[in-house]
């Protein structure tokens, strides 16, 4: 949660907007952009995506939309703002010297954690063990070895997963499906966050 924000804009054209901003109760700077897909009008608000480059910690969306509307009055004007956004998180059993190659050949923009003990993994409830003959098989047939990627002997991998954490700190969604082929789609996805963001639960 964000108590006080200042911020520090620079508009290099009038669409994109770059700014600065530090959060005064966590004591940490984030870096932000903003993209104006639809100009405000005189009865339409406008609609603003961005992103914020921040520490995990913040609690601060990494991504996020807002709309803005300005109505005058003869008393003076008033403006009325609503946006969502969030944090994007993955946990994987790679070390993070595995993962620091996927980080610097892919310039990945969200957080990727190591989680080679399968602690995460068993946490969460999405681990699962493959035999030895599947790892023989991803090893001898696929280049894949799992042993050399988490560090470890315990042949562990995760099952597709999406977990969305409301403002509280709780799961507020859970998405898992044993078969790897069948994801969430981005629709479901983005209908969920706007439900948690509007502080609505399942």
């Amino acid at each position: 949660m964000t108590e006080g924000e200042s911020f520090l804009w620079y508009r290099p054209e009038p669409r994109v907007q770059l700014g600065l901003a530090y959060l005064w109760e966590q004591k940490a700077f984030r870096v932000l952009g903003n993209y104006v897909l639809l100009e405000e009008t005189t009865t339409a608000p406008n609609l603003k995506v961005g992103f914020g480059i921040q520490s995990i910690t913040t609690g601060n969306p990494g991504y996020y939309a807002t709309t803005e509307k300005n109505l005058r009055f003869k008393e003076g004007r008033l403006n009325v703002y609503a946006g969502i956004g969030f944090q994007i998180v993955a946990i994987s059993p790679d070390t993070p010297e595995e993962l620091r190659k996927t980080l610097d050949k892919d310039r990945l923009t969200f957080h990727l954690y190591s989680d080679s003990n399968a602690q995460a993994l068993r946490n969460f409830g999405v681990a699962f063990r493959i035999d030895d003959q599947t790892f023989s098989m991803y090893k001898d047939r696929f280049g894949i070895d799992l042993e050399r990627s988490s560090g470890q002997e315990h042949h562990i991998l995760p099952v597709a997963s999406v977990f969305l954490i409301d403002s509280a700190g709780k799961i507020a969604f859970v998405y898992a499906n044993p078969d790897y082929k069948v994801r969430l789609k981005g629709e479901e996805l983005l209908s969920q966050a706007k439900r948690i963001a509007g502080g609505k639960r399942l």
